[in-house]
């Protein structure tokens, strides 16, 4: 039988974009909720790329998703957990964590699913906090998440060809389709210096 390859990753967004930003030479912190062994390996994984952080520990495990492929080149199978249980101290110490550190930031970015017992004003809320700190904030976030986040708004979006197609209620299968739909996203930010990108998976990005 032929072995196949087993990659582990610490797939949190925050953590990605906080990886990326320390590369580039940004100061950037990453925060949030983990808790349990899966929390330890996250925090070890930015440790050894040299990210700050200061998550908020939980009860729960973080969650542990799974994606399986078959060679064929098809687009994975993928598992993924809900999530644990987040208690209203352990959301009063994450808006505290983040009010803390936007204080003298000059964004603040949020995105992924949301566990249980996180409302989907989250990312409303946080934006809202960002501008009285004179930050921007950047969303990047799927369903009614994303929707009320316009009631900030956020500075910045980055939505999928998916989660614009929710959103608007049509289709976006083409860069013409995202480009047009990005636009739309901006009106809704308020124009201005607002900006929205949409990803294509493969097929790229566009930028209003």
């Amino acid at each position: 039988t032929q072995t196949q390859p087993i990659e582990t990753d610490a797939a949190v967004k925050a953590v990605h974009l906080a990886g990326v930003a320390a590369e580039r030479g940004a100061d950037s912190v990453a925060t949030g909720f983990l808790g349990g062994g899966p929390g330890a390996y996250v925090r070890r994984v930015l440790d050894d790329q040299g990210v700050r952080h200061a998550f908020v520990e939980t009860a729960g495990d973080t969650r542990t998703n799974f994606s399986v492929e078959d060679g064929s080149g098809d687009p994975p199978t993928t598992f993924n957990a809900r999530g644990p249980q987040i208690s209203q101290p352990e959301l009063a110490a994450l808006w505290s964590r983040c009010r803390d550190l936007a204080a003298p930031a000059r964004w603040v970015a949020m995105g992924g699913s949301l566990p249980p017992g996180v409302p989907p004003e989250i990312y409303r809320d946080l934006a809202a906090m960002a501008a009285e700190a004179e930050c921007r904030a950047l969303v990047d976030a799927d369903g009614d998440a994303m929707r009320l986040a316009f009631e900030a708004p956020p500075g910045l979006v980055k939505p999928s060809a998916a989660d614009v197609s929710r959103l608007l209620g049509r289709p976006v299968n083409t860069r013409e389709d995202a480009l047009v739909a990005a636009r739309e996203i901006r009106a809704l930010q308020g124009g201005g210096h607002a900006m929205a990108i949409v990803t294509l998976g493969a097929g790229g990005a566009v930028l209003a």
